[in-house]
């Protein structure tokens, strides 16, 4: 079996190269899995300057999927620095 898992660290160095290439984002929301919740993110989130959101478990409205769903042909998960995504208004 292959191990899929990726660490926190291997997150926030993926984040980096977001960040240069299409700018920091106003918010991150994510689940609430050992990658997101490591202290690197919580380092990396802080020096960024990024709010990051958790959603509650099993909460079917918080599921991020499904948000993004309602418009397929809009990456609303990449929100411009100093705005915030309605729900968090």
């Amino acid at each position: 079996m292959d191990d899929t898992s990726i660490s926190g660290a291997r997150v926030a160095r993926e984040l980096d190269t977001l960040v240069r290439l299409h700018g920091k984002p106003a918010c991150i929301v994510s689940d609430n899995g050992t990658e997101f919740t490591s202290r690197a993110i919580l380092e990396w989130a802080g020096k960024n300057r990024v709010e990051w959101h958790y959603i509650d478990p099993g909460a079917d409205s918080d599921d991020p999927g499904r948000l993004f769903q309602s418009d397929p042909g809009h990456h609303s998960d990449l929100i411009p620095a100093g705005q915030k995504p309605d729900r968090f208004a």
